[in-house]
């Protein structure tokens, strides 16, 4: 089963990082459509269509490693919640 999702990528200087960490975690580029600047003088931002193709493990220890990335910030293990939220594949077909 593949997965796809949107990202809009802009010229700020965190505007790459989220396409960045997902082309690191083999996701591949679908399309990329400018979206232009919204009407400001400089800057620009597009939408970039993503894909991930890969097993049910990769993709539960994708949401894994996200969620601990998103916890863990600067404070730490310490931080940690007492439970993660994992989405498991059922074995029904989507």
């Amino acid at each position: 089963m593949d997965t796809q999702k949107a990202l809009l990528v802009t010229d700020a200087p965190d505007g790459l990082s989220d396409l960045n960490i997902c082309l690191q975690r083999g996701w591949r580029v679908v399309s990329v459509a400018s979206m232009g600047g919204g009407g400001q003088a400089e800057g620009f931002c597009a939408l970039v269509v993503i894909e991930r193709v890969g097993t049910d493990v990769e993709r539960v220890m994708e949401q894994i490693e996200g969620q601990i990335e998103e916890t863990l910030g600067d404070g730490g293990i310490a931080d940690l919640p007492p439970r993660l939220d994992i989405e498991f594949p059922t074995s029904e077909k989507e």
